[in-house]
């Protein structure tokens, strides 16, 4: 069984995924002010959304959380820290 969520939503996470890969290589990490960041995708949401948490790398051995994010059924980011509501 796979994660559920609105084609919207999902197609603003592709739109996030191929920044990141361009930037880092790496599906789910991301630079911003200078730091290197990670996401990763919660739990699966009634209506439709993405919602997960955001890492902050401290070093190349050790992260810790740094904030959370979500990207609403509509595909509109609510709050994914660099991340702006037109990347979708």
């Amino acid at each position: 069984m796979g994660y559920s969520c609105t084609q919207l939503a999902d197609n603003t996470l592709r739109d996030i995924t191929a920044i990141c890969i361009k930037e880092t290589n790496a599906q789910n990490t991301f630079k911003f002010n200078n730091s290197v960041y990670m996401w990763e995708i919660g739990k699966e949401q009634q209506d439709g959304s993405i919602t997960g948490s955001i890492f902050k790398f401290l070093n190349e051995k050790q992260i810790i959380k740094h904030s959370s994010f979500k990207i609403n059924s509509n595909g509109d980011i609510k709050t994914f820290l660099r991340f702006k509501k037109e990347v979708a």
